[in-house]
């Protein structure tokens, strides 16, 4: 059987779907450190988890 560096690494390419939501989760982040306005950050904070939940969501068999 031939197996590939990332089938015997145990690692996964990113996915096009993971990666976009990785850039979203990024530019939250990029953003919530330049801004002090408490309900603003927790806004972000909010977009942040549920691109995260996303994420997850597309992936379950690694989040576990």
């Amino acid at each position: 059987m031939d197996r590939t560096i990332f089938a015997r690494m145990r690692i996964l390419p990113m996915c096009d779907k993971c990666k976009a939501l990785d850039d979203k989760i990024e530019q939250h982040r990029r953003l919530a450190a330049a801004i002090t306005d408490r309900q603003m950050l927790d806004g972000l904070q909010k977009l942040i988890a549920e691109a995260e939940a996303q994420k997850a969501a597309l992936h379950p068999e690694q989040h576990e």
